[in-house]
């Protein structure tokens, strides 16, 4: 089976969880052809490139004899000597011998995956068949360590979030049942910082009982199948990783399992940001929203992080929501720079935070990755939002009130230009046949800086308007 898609999330679809990035994935193929080969020991296999090429160690009592920490499928050749009990009749009567119970279980991890049933039976898996282990099987810490990384080469990124999957198959003794009917696995995942094992998971996996669980015939026996999946880890390691997989189920009657899958993805969320509207007068404002999208497992994100340093000339207008969890907004009115921190629960597909910004400047500004720096978070793509010069009109008359036959009304027209730079060639007309029906212009129009002109009914202001500064234009009419 494949891995999840090998694509690291990529800024532009705000809100649509993509698949996460694994960054280590391990098939336990990079064996010889199908058909061939003997069952052989964990611990001596070596993985492909898509596993780093890692080699694997277990705790002793977890591999090497009774069909624990063995690599093999239906079709391998058996390794152990008749004697070794992984030969001898198991507790289930539906398998004539321990190894036979843990090839089938190699078969059904293959069906599970997406093979047929002949392809399923060149399947690898590891084993970890219990029942025969008795009195020597050791307990965590230390013992129970089912498989485990070597020399830990992996590719880790610090800040960014890591989580851990693998495919289980166990022994269904009943089948149909809520668990595997006498003890079930209880795994522990762990990803390793040097040598220093990080768990996952708060409390263990169970494949008899993980969600999207289900039994497969192989054999004549039931085997229980299931994707076990950890939390999220914010890796605050180093540039390289290992990973644990710990059984903290000692007992030896059932918890007979086998594994298959075992991949480290990263499951960084992805930030994106955008403006609206995006074109917008100088003075007036509009709103960036920071929207941060979930990977598609959908798993929780503590902690993550985010400073976003506008572009010259933007300033905040101080106003500012989230609908982020525990999320902290910094955006001050005047402020040049937005700090967020923030989660993503269990289940969210994306939140959102937005701040307001404005500017005195005309221009195109743009705000790129460079204006970001994210802690547990991919980077966004660019946005940008232009300001215009518009000029603000306002006319007034005076007297405001009614008037009579023979008064004088004067009306004024004020052009304000809020932006820091002048307003050339600007122009504005005023038809004033609903007034010149009933009065008669009086003198000449005035303007303070520009030129006036009367044609017809309409009169029309031409000019220039200084920057942050106002024109007024100026006439009077009498009424008939």
């Amino acid at each position: 089976m494949a891995p999840r898609a090998q694509l690291r999330t990529n800024p532009g679809t705000p809100g649509m969880p993509q698949a996460g990035m694994p960054v280590y994935f391990e098939n336990f193929d990079n064996l010889p052809a199908t058909g061939t080969g003997s069952t052989v020991d964990v611990t001596t296999y070596s993985g492909g490139v898509a596993a780093d090429n890692e080699t694997y160690t277990a705790s002793p009592g977890w591999h090497g004899g009774n069909c624990m920490g063995w690599l093999l499928s239906a079709n391998s050749t058996p390794g152990p000597a008749a004697a070794d009990p992984c030969m001898t009749p198991g507790s289930d009567p539906a398998y004539s011998t321990n190894l036979l119970a843990s090839q089938s279980m190699a078969t059904a991890l293959g069906e599970f995956q997406g093979e047929t049933p002949t392809q399923a039976m060149d399947n690898h898996a590891v084993t970890g068949f219990t029942g025969y282990n008795g009195a020597n099987l050791p307990s965590p810490p230390g013992g129970g360590v089912v498989v485990q990384t070597s020399p830990n080469t992996i590719p880790a990124t610090p800040g960014h979030y890591y989580d851990i999957s693998a495919n289980f198959a166990a022994v269904d003794y009943v089948g149909g049942g809520a668990g595997c009917d006498y003890s079930d696995p209880q795994m522990m995942f762990s990803l390793l910082n040097g040598s220093t094992a990080i768990p996952l998971n708060s409390t263990p996996l169970d494949p008899c009982t993980a969600p999207g669980n289900k039994d497969i015939a192989v054999n004549g026996g039931n085997i229980r199948v299931a994707t076990l999946l950890s939390n999220a880890l914010h890796w605050t390691g180093g540039a390289t990783m290992g990973m644990q997989l710990v059984d903290q189920n000692t007992a030896t009657g059932g918890n007979d399992y086998a594994f298959d899958n075992p991949q480290i993805v990263d499951v960084t969320p992805q930030l994106d940001k955008s403006f609206s509207p995006a074109s917008v007068p100088v003075g007036g404002s509009s709103a960036l929203t920071f929207t941060i999208t979930n990977t598609s497992e959908l798993g929780a994100k503590t902690g993550w992080s985010f400073n976003d340093n506008l572009p010259t000339g933007l300033t905040l207008t101080g106003t500012s929501s989230t609908t982020c969890a525990n999320a902290t907004v910094t955006a001050p009115s005047g402020g040049t720079g937005v700090q967020v921190t923030g989660d993503l629960s269990q289940g969210m597909a994306s939140c959102t935070v937005t701040v307001h910004v404005t500017s005195p400047a005309t221009g195109t500004f743009t705000n790129g990755p460079s204006n970001v720096t994210a802690n547990g978070l991919n980077p966004p793509g660019g946005s940008a939002v232009t300001f215009n010069q518009q000029l603000a009109i306002n006319k007034t008359s005076a007297p405001a009130g009614p008037v009579s036959h023979g008064s004088v009304v004067t009306y004024t027209v004020t052009l304000s230009n809020p932006a820091n730079t002048p307003y050339t060639g600007a122009t504005f007309t005023d038809n004033l046949s609903g007034v010149l029906d009933v009065a008669t212009l009086t003198g000449t129009p005035t303007a303070t800086a520009g030129s006036v002109t009367v044609s017809g009914t309409n009169l029309t202001w031409n000019g220039n308007v200084p920057a942050n500064g106002t024109v007024t234009v100026t006439y009077q009419v009498t009424v008939k």
